[in-house]
């Protein structure tokens, strides 16, 4: 079977056509797509995407999203998938620990309190340490009181300050019942959660003014302070 040239197809009217095809030639018919027609389905999604650009951004968000998948190593998305979010917390790192306290220490009695003595404060120590010095060892207190400092840390480091309060409180007798303990509230705060030994001798005294300005503040505290040497003074 013989066939017509398709480049000479266009020149044929419809009377030859049929008289060819009547005599058994074929004849093709050459027809030309239009522009529109090859552009298909993706020149109607980018006609699509431009009429509405809310569809626009999300399409250009998932690509970017399957772009930045691809770029990403198997394992590190596994890691990014398991690793849990970090809390995020809007209270402040906390101050680092500092422990400044002023105490008078003598023989037969140790006052610690949060700020130093008054003069007519440390009189009254002094007298109070006297009397205590003399029923302990039946020895007059030697010297003058005075304020001292402890404070914690004397430089900038790290760990808590366990051993330096206990050094402290051996040093001065604070853990030994030989010895009398008066002590602030805010003093007795700072120092007993580090301390591993009984502080139970120690006697709480908050306005050490206010009890040497009354005669019945000064008895009891008194009392207190001799009844905390007697088991000292027992053989």
């Amino acid at each position: 079977m013989s066939q017509a040239n398709p480049s000479s197809e266009s020149f044929l009217s419809k009377r030859q056509r049929r008289m060819l095809q009547d005599m058994g030639i074929d004849v093709f018919t050459t027809r030309t797509a239009s522009a529109d027609a090859l552009a298909g389905p993706a020149q109607d999604a980018r006609s699509a995407t431009s009429k509405n650009p809310a569809a626009a951004a999300r399409a250009a968000l998932t690509a970017a999203k399957d772009a930045k998948r691809e770029e990403t190593p198997p394992a590190a998305q596994a890691v990014n998938e398991q690793q849990p979010a970090m809390p995020q917390s809007d209270a402040p790192p906390s101050a680092p620990l500092r422990i400044e306290l002023s105490f008078v220490a003598t023989p037969a009695l140790t006052y610690v309190g949060e700020t130093e003595l008054s003069t007519l404060e440390l009189r009254f120590v002094q007298d109070v340490a006297s009397a205590a010095q003399w029923v302990a060892t039946r020895s007059a207190l030697k010297g003058t009181v005075r304020n001292s400092e402890f404070r914690w840390p004397i430089v900038e480091a790290a760990g808590t300050p366990e051993r330096a309060i206990t050094v402290f409180c051996e040093k001065h007798g604070l853990l030994s019942r030989s010895a009398a303990v008066l002590v602030s509230a805010g003093a007795a705060r700072l120092l007993k959660p580090w301390l591993a030994e009984s502080t139970e001798h120690w006697l709480e005294v908050d306005v050490l003014a206010q009890t040497l300005t009354q005669g019945a503040a000064k008895r009891e505290l008194w009392q207190r302070v001799m009844a905390s040497l007697q088991p000292a003074r027992q053989p």
